[in-house]
């Protein structure tokens, strides 16, 4: 008993140590808003100043007016990818979604998510007839992950369809 109250007076001073989840942000271009860490992107994607692209969302709807696009054509791309690494307990993926923006013009999604080398989900988005994008579209989240680093691969290898990835930021948790 004695012991039991010398323990508490003694602890009783000690301030309490909390903890707050923090969001993170990694934009396209500008990358991780904390450690400037960049995605990479296989092969070469374009951006907003893209020329010849017949799919250009309006920059002001666009987190940062910065997005980064490429259409997946299999005989041109074997694989088209983004990658990059983070630390956190959760990861959520956001895209531009366009849907009708012209006859002939692929506006379908299609990408595999694999984390830390496994492959967990495909995210696949078939446009509608309206000529709306579908800004920030949560197309990928996963929680419930330990607290190290991590790397997240969105890629279109092994896909059989022409497809447009577009990739505005991600949050961390």
């Amino acid at each position: 008993m004695l012991s039991r109250i010398l323990q508490n007076v003694l602890f009783s001073w000690l301030p309490l140590a909390y903890a707050a989840v923090t969001t993170r942000t990694i934009d396209d271009t500008v990358g991780d808003l904390v450690t400037g860490a960049k995605p990479t992107y296989v092969p070469t994607w374009q951006g907003p100043n893209c020329a010849g692209c017949a799919i250009n969302p309006p920059l002001n709807d666009v987190f940062m007016q910065t997005y980064t696009a490429l259409t997946y054509a299999p005989e041109d791309f074997p694989v088209m990818s983004i990658e990059f690494s983070f630390t956190g307990t959760a990861v959520e993926v956001y895209f531009i979604l366009a849907n009708y923006v012209g006859d002939g013009v692929t506006t379908e999604t299609m990408c595999n998510f694999t984390l830390d080398g496994q492959y967990i989900s495909t995210f696949h988005h078939v446009p509608t007839t309206s000529t709306d994008y579908d800004f920030n579209s949560l197309v990928f989240s996963k929680d419930g992950l330990s607290n190290t680093e991590h790397t997240l691969l969105i890629s279109t290898s092994g896909l059989m369809i022409l497809s447009l990835p577009q990739f505005p930021p991600l949050r961390l948790l």
